[in-house]
């Protein structure tokens, strides 16, 4: 999408929150005591924390490794939680594997390595991982570990994007407005970021305001070019407050006014 203000999308999604991080408050405690209490068991028994949990399921040593990862109950150590991932990682578990693909690419805990977090990302993928699958496919759209390749780009984003992946869904859309391995296409550029900007998606809702300021893919509609651009601006998207900003100049007081109720009605869901 050409102009001033348009929203750059493609970055890897952070890493996936695992067992403890979607837990309920009360099921997250009891799930961090478990894995504390193994890790305790395993130094009373003068064992070393691999052999004792040797035995374990994968997403036990996920969940060790997501501990370590984010500093919960023990201190930060992301060399720590590679070995952990890792472990899972090579037992097939998809969350982990995608986890060790994205320490790989921010070079966390380990150098950086493209190819060895696009080893990981596809392993993920291919088990119809869908943030593994966004990743994958945000590698090819960079060329990042890989040769740049638009066309597979938007194959993985597709997958993603299909499995309700916000940003993917967000990148998608970036892909047909952009004509970036696809043949360039308003209507469908609009229809992937409203699926994204309904999940909140803040660099989704900031271009589906530039479709709208341009008449993009949906008639032109500066009311609700405005609705978008506020939602946006109000999760501190990159561009979104200087395109308010501009597109306010445009609007008259009445419309000012609608597209403020039509934020306020979205906003609250109504």
């Amino acid at each position: 999408m050409d102009g001033a203000g348009e929203n750059e999308n493609f970055a890897l999604v952070p890493k996936p929150p695992g067992t403890l991080e979607k837990a309920q408050p009360g099921a997250k405690r009891i799930l961090a005591s478990m894995v504390v209490e193994a890790l305790n068991l395993a130094q009373k028994q003068k064992l070393t924390a691999p052999l004792a949990i040797d035995a374990a399921e994968p997403d036990k040593w996920f969940q060790i490794g997501e501990k370590y990862d984010y500093g919960l109950g023990v201190p930060q150590d992301h060399t720590e939680a590679i070995k952990w991932y890792r472990k899972a990682a090579e037992r097939g578990h998809a969350d982990a594997q995608c986890n060790l693909g994205f320490c790989y690419d921010k070079g966390q805990g380990t150098p950086q390595d493209y190819a060895e977090a696009v080893k990981w990302h596809r392993k993920a993928a291919d088990q119809k991982h869908a943030l593994a699958q966004n990743n994958l496919g945000v590698c090819y759209y960079k060329g990042q570990g890989v040769e740049k390749d638009y066309a597979k780009a938007v194959k993985w984003l597709r997958k993603a994007a299909e499995q309700n992946n916000d940003l993917a869904q967000s990148n998608l859309g970036s892909c047909y407005d952009r004509c970036h391995g696809v043949a360039r296409d308003y209507e469908e550029a609009v229809k992937w970021y409203r699926k994204a900007a309904e999940q909140k998606n803040a660099g989704a809702q900031c271009n589906l305001g530039i479709c709208y300021e341009k008449g993009h893919g949906v008639p032109l509609d500066f009311v609700e070019a405005y609705k978008f651009y506020k939602l946006a601006a109000e999760q501190n998207q990159e561009n979104a407050a200087e395109n308010l900003k501009r597109i306010v100049t445009r609007m008259t007081v009445v419309e000012i006014a609608e597209g403020e109720r039509r934020y306020l009605k979205l906003k609250k869901g109504e």
